[in-house]
């Protein structure tokens, strides 16, 4: 056909190189694995039908020789498998009873745990999303915050758009609420579990030293509260909502939200924003998204966004114990105080001083209005708070109550240099 000439005969270079498997399969094992006993002809009969050599039999055993063809058959359980998928799986009727082993599983359960918050998230309103891991190298390098060259490159990338690993959770969901607002929908509430991708900087062989992967959980607020409607004015979401949902994701963790410390955090993608430490780790980061990258992505509207470090997260979760206590028999007496405070004071402090204190009757304490304007002098703001007293042994008196709430006062003007009002 091609005017090709024949130069030697057909040569067999590769004779021997490859071996056939040689495989024991124990009749006892294959009978609990196949949950039948198909009898041991039947067995035979469906191997040899398949090409496998019978090599020998013992009472218990038999050596079969696996075809050159059959290159995933290795072990005794592949075998097994040939024979029931010849016989049919349908064949094999369900037991009445099946017995397991129990075996201890890792706690905290991971899996269970992420269900668990997903589920609560679900229930307030939140859709979960899921983005790709391969994304934009823009992204990164007109960030600030990722100008340290750790960003994991790919070698052969498929597009532009494709080219790097995320180190962030915040443009997968950037894209999913521009990609809802050109369909028309507006008001969003986004979850999301996933993983970021970093270079350690150190050199070594193993890839486990150079790379570092860390499960995230992400969550996004945008747009309205609820939809418009003739019962009451519609809000929209603001950065309190966003701490309200990361506060109920620590309370359904058991984790109380006054073991962090909390100090301001504005990383160049925020505008301004709040950290959540534990033990000097940064665990959370919370604030509204910079307006200049809401441009870039050509987002109109306010976006909140909050990234959870989840391997650290779960490690506290496990670390944590529920405590019971017997019901208080004796009535809780609330107290109000409204002071006068410069304006960097955050309300945190107020907490931490009051609970410092007076650690035997304070049970809580609430923050119900703050004013900003006019009567109140440049720099300074208004705080009115609330504070609740109990104790577990006995109704509090007035005296006791009046003197708890002269040391508040008391420290509230030393610490602060509060004015009460």
């Amino acid at each position: 056909i091609a005017g090709g000439i024949i130069s030697s005969e057909i040569q067999d270079i590769d004779s021997g190189r490859y071996k056939k498997a040689r495989i024991n399969l124990n009749y006892l094992k294959a009978t609990r694995l196949m949950g039948r006993d198909i009898g041991r002809n039947r067995m035979k009969s469906i191997l040899s039908s398949l090409g496998f050599m019978i090599l020998g039999e013992t009472e218990n055993e038999l050596s079969v020789e696996v075809p050159l063809n059959r290159v995933d058959v290795l072990r005794e359980a592949d075998v097994v498998e040939e024979i029931l998928r010849i016989y049919g799986y349908n064949n094999v009727k369900i037991p009445a009873k099946i017995n397991a082993s129990v075996s201890p599983g890792k706690k905290p359960d991971r899996a269970k745990l992420q269900t668990l918050i997903s589920t609560s998230l679900s229930a307030n309103g939140f859709y979960e999303i899921i983005s790709n891991s391969l994304t934009r190298q823009d992204y990164y390098t007109e960030n600030p915050d990722f100008s340290d060259g750790k960003t994991v490159q790919i070698l052969n990338p498929l597009s532009r758009d494709l080219g790097v690993l995320r180190r962030t959770l915040l443009y997968g969901v950037l894209e999913a609420i521009l990609f809802n607002m050109n369909r028309k929908s507006f008001d969003l509430s986004l979850f999301e579990f996933g993983k970021s991708y970093v270079l350690t900087g150190k050199q070594s062989d193993e890839i486990s030293e150079k790379f570092k992967e860390e499960n995230l959980l992400a969550l996004a607020l945008t747009g309205k509260t609820q939809k418009e409607s003739w019962t009451g004015q519609t809000g929209s979401f603001t950065f309190f909502h966003l701490k309200d949902h990361i506060e109920r994701v620590l309370r359904k963790l058991n984790i109380s939200s006054g073991l962090f410390v909390k100090d301001d955090c504005v990383p160049a993608y925020f505008d301004y924003g709040i950290c959540y430490y534990h033990n000097d780790n940064q665990l959370i980061i919370a604030g509204k998204v910079a307006d200049r990258l809401l441009r870039r992505m050509d987002i109109d509207q306010e976006v909140f966004y909050s990234e959870i470090k989840w391997d650290l997260l779960i490690d506290i979760a496990g670390q944590a114990k529920t405590t019971f206590a017997e019901l208080p028999k004796f009535p809780e007496v609330r107290r109000d105080i409204a002071m006068l405070l410069d304006k960097q004071v955050a309300y945190q402090t107020i907490e931490e001083i009051a609970f410092t204190t007076e650690k035997k009757l304070l049970r809580e304490v609430s923050l119900f209005d703050v004013y900003e304007g006019a009567n109140i002098e440049a720099g300074k703001k208004s705080y009115a708070v609330s504070f609740i007293l109990q104790d577990p042994e006995k109704t509090l008196t007035d005296k006791v109550i009046e003197k708890t709430m002269q040391r508040l006062r008391a420290a509230f003007e030393k610490e602060m240099d509060a004015r009460i009002r």
